[in-house]
C-alpha cells in the first residue's frame, strides 16, 4: 500500500491571454494539476479524498470544457495556455 503525504497543491498560474482562465472549478483546477504530474485515478481520488468515479466525472468535464479528445490532448493544452504549473526538473 502506497501512502500519499496531503499536502497544499501551488497556485495556478495563468497565462494572461488564456481562454480558460475562468472556466474550470478549483476543483477541476486540482485534478488538472494532478493529471499532469502523472496521477491514476486512484492517486487522486486518495489524495483529494474522493471517489474514483468523481475523480473520472472531473476528468469529463474537463475534456469537454478544454475541447480535448483524450488526457494527452488536455495535458497539451493545460501547458500551451499555463493552467498547472509544472517541476521540470529531472
Amino acid at each position: 500500500m502506497h501512502t500519499f503525504r496531503s499536502k497544499p497543491l501551488p497556485p495556478l498560474v495563468y497565462a494572461k491571454k488564456s481562454p480558460y482562465r475562468n472556466l474550470l472549478s478549483r476543483r477541476e483546477q486540482e485534478i488538472l494539476q494532478l493529471i499532469c504530474e502523472e496521477l491514476t485515478t486512484a492517486e487522486i481520488a486518495q489524495r483529494l479524498y474522493i471517489s474514483r468515479r468523481t475523480v473520472d466525472g472531473h476528468r469529463a468535464n474537463l475534456l469537454t470544457k478544454l475541447g480535448c479528445k483524450n488526457i494527452a490532448g488536455l495535458v497539451m493544452k493545460a501547458v500551451r495556455y499555463q493552467l498547472v504549473e509544472l517541476d521540470l526538473q529531472y
